[in-house]
């Protein structure tokens, strides 16, 4: 298994997502950063490149539900050949969650643009449901519940690298309070009424790595100290107002380190390429 394309990053903390095209006919003055290119250019893998190394059951479910729903929505045309449609299926059962990762980075990009400008532009955008709602009925909502933790911002939208480790990637909320220190990531999530939203692993795994590389203690057992704590914040997409926190101890984020730690091994690994300096 070959991680091939996504977020790759300079040892110095620089996005290198994409590369220049060099064929005259390309379409894109841009392409992808491919494995062979971050070899070649030294390049870190994301952090979230390392936890697809494991697989999200409820993803995969959901994905599977909805390739079936499309077909049982869009049947076969008399003499239509299996390949054909099965490929026109996949890509049309995709295409609802692309507008999901698109809703998904305006409410990111809004919550960006608050702690950077102290505003956002608000809009009206589709929800999954059918519905419509203005963005500022999630982001308000967020931005309250993270107002409630009375936390100090330390840093926004900050690349970080661990070069001990081997990886790098962009955290959305460093902080620090009185007694603490950590890291809070929002996340948008569709979620069904009354049904409480669970934290994922890989999330957990990937506030322990960011902490990790901000906070590391290289003399110590642990990458970071007792006093850090995570958080991620889960903003609804299809209930607009709904926001839930989910707190990580120490014990938690020490437990997801090393499980963490453990796929960075099996990317190494499967890539055959070692991003540790």
């Amino acid at each position: 298994m070959s991680f091939e394309s996504g977020h790759w990053y300079t040892r110095d903390g620089k996005a290198r997502h994409t590369q220049p095209t060099t064929s005259r006919t390309a379409k894109s003055p841009t392409r992808p950063t491919r494995l062979a290119d971050a070899v070649k250019d030294k390049l870190l893998p994301s952090v979230s490149a390392i936890t697809k190394m494991l697989s999200a059951p409820g993803l995969e479910v959901y994905k599977m539900r909805k390739l079936a729903e499309c077909c049982f929505n869009n049947p076969a045309h008399p003499g239509e050949e299996m390949k054909g449609y099965i490929n026109n299926m996949i890509e049309k059962s995709s295409g609802d969650a692309g507008s999901a990762a698109d809703l998904g980075t305006l409410i990111h990009k809004c919550i960006e643009d608050y702690f950077n400008h102290g505003s956002y532009e608000n809009k009206e955008v589709d929800l999954s449901t059918g519905k419509t709602c203005m963005l500022s009925e999630m982001v308000e909502p967020a931005i309250d519940k993270w107002k409630s933790l009375s936390l100090k911002v330390s840093n926004s939208e900050k690349i970080l690298v661990s070069g001990r480790y081997g990886y790098a990637g962009t955290t959305d909320i460093i902080w620090s309070s009185f007694t603490n220190y950590g890291v809070l990531d929002w996340k948008s999530k569709r979620t069904d009424k009354d049904k409480e939203i669970d934290s994922i692993d890989t999330h957990v795994m990937q506030i322990a790595a960011y902490i990790a590389a901000h906070w590391s203690e290289h003399d110590s057992v642990t990458p970071f100290g007792q006093h850090a704590k995570g958080y991620n914040m889960y903003i609804s997409t299809t209930e607009p107002g709904r926001v839930e926190l989910k707190e990580y101890s120490y014990k938690t984020l020490i437990n997801a380190w090393e499980d963490f730690n453990c796929l960075c091994q099996l990317w190494r690994s499967r890539n055959e390429y070692d991003p540790r300096f």
